[in-house]
């Protein structure tokens, strides 16, 4: 249900290998650094983690959130490539309700975020380009999202960065 209820808001879905997540050092305590492609983000260590340089899947203890990064390779320029990105949010929309859309910045880049309801979840989506690559973030809680899911939400917007760039961007 989880997985489903992430594809839909997301607009993807995809199989994630076996290679394991990659990180890096430097987390706050109780926190791990993950790396999508260039893409960096904290996210609670005690989460279940299953991924590879491109894939990204965690999940909190008794599957009370998930969290979701892919990374994958685009034509053209960052504006068609963020164009794309709305357009999977959009093709995505089937299924949810409550369905907010709108630009934002998101790891210091432009980029694109959705928050929409799916039965029981609630979940935010960001989606952004950078060096010919698509990133898309997503982040599903049971609803009620509880204040410590909602901490580890604003975890991830304030930390999440592309490349060498400063913590943040995102709402």
């Amino acid at each position: 249900m989880v997985a489903a209820a992430l594809a839909a808001l997301s607009g993807c879905s995809h199989v994630l290998t076996r290679a394991g997540p990659v990180t890096r050092p430097g987390a706050p305590e109780g926190s791990t650094t993950y790396v999508v492609g260039d893409l960096s983000l904290e996210a609670p260590s005690a989460w279940a983690a299953d991924g590879d340089d491109r894939h990204l899947r965690l999940a909190a203890p008794g599957d009370e959130a998930t969290l979701e990064a892919t990374a994958s390779r685009t034509e053209g320029s960052d504006a068609a490539c963020l164009a794309d990105a709305e357009g999977r949010l959009a093709r995505g929309e089937k299924g949810l309700t409550g369905v907010r859309r709108h630009p934002t910045t998101f790891a210091g880049a432009k980029g694109i975020t959705q928050e929409a309801d799916q039965g029981a979840w609630h979940g935010w989506a960001w989606s952004t380009c950078a060096g010919g690559l698509q990133y898309r973030v997503w982040f599903a809680g049971r609803a009620p999202v509880s204040k410590e899911l909602l901490a580890v939400r604003t975890r991830l917007v304030e930390s999440a960065r592309l490349g060498g760039a400063a913590p943040g961007g995102g709402r």
